[in-house]
């Protein structure tokens, strides 16, 4: 029954993120644009394309799409929403590819050192925190070493985490806990 679940849940965000692109699409086919709509919690429209995706089997993310739309929009990796969150911050929560995070990236490097959300986090705490691919760890490891010395803000007590504590505190399930653990312990030893 979980898996039917999960199946279900991974079919209706696929369905939100299709809807959430096409409206982006939509809005780019008639010129109009969503730069910091009240009712949309200061979101642009790159800020709506990282929080409606998430990765499934077959991959429904339009990456050709989200390169062309960076690209052509690079001062949008920047801009806060009204919590402080970046494009940067969504995306990471979605189990995305490695190359949109580069495509983001590219548009913004400071990224990977911006921890001023409502959260204070880096953007490996959050990456760690919501399973992202040991890949994506990687990389923002890679492009800021200095974010493993600092715990995660966003904790239950005032100590907060190490990415590996985060790390070890992923759901048995998720598929790509045992390759951020064993990366990180890599960088921890």
């Amino acid at each position: 029954m979980a898996n039917i679940l999960k199946s279900d849940r991974l079919k209706e965000d696929t369905h939100h993120f299709c809807q959430r692109e096409d409206g982006v699409k939509e809005r780019i086919k008639h010129n109009e644009k969503q730069l910091h709509d009240d009712d949309h919690g200061g979101w642009t429209d790159l800020h709506e394309l990282c929080q409606g995706r998430r990765r499934t089997t077959d991959d429904t993310m339009d990456c050709e799409f989200f390169a062309k739309y960076v690209d052509a929009h690079q001062d949008e990796a920047r801009e806060q929403d009204d919590e402080g969150q970046l494009p940067m911050d969504y995306l990471l929560r979605r189990d995305p590819p490695v190359n949109a995070v580069e495509t983001l990236l590219e548009a913004y490097p400071e990224a990977v050192y911006f921890d001023e959300g409502v959260h204070g986090d880096y953007p490996v705490h959050v990456a760690v925190r919501h399973g992202a691919s040991p890949e994506v760890v990687k990389l923002l490891i890679e492009k800021n070493p200095g974010q493993l010395k600092w715990r995660s803000r966003r904790a239950l007590h005032k100590k907060g985490f190490t990415t590996l504590e985060l790390a070890e505190r992923l759901p048995a399930d998720n598929p790509n806990k045992e390759g951020i653990v064993e990366l990180l312990k890599e960088y921890f030893k």
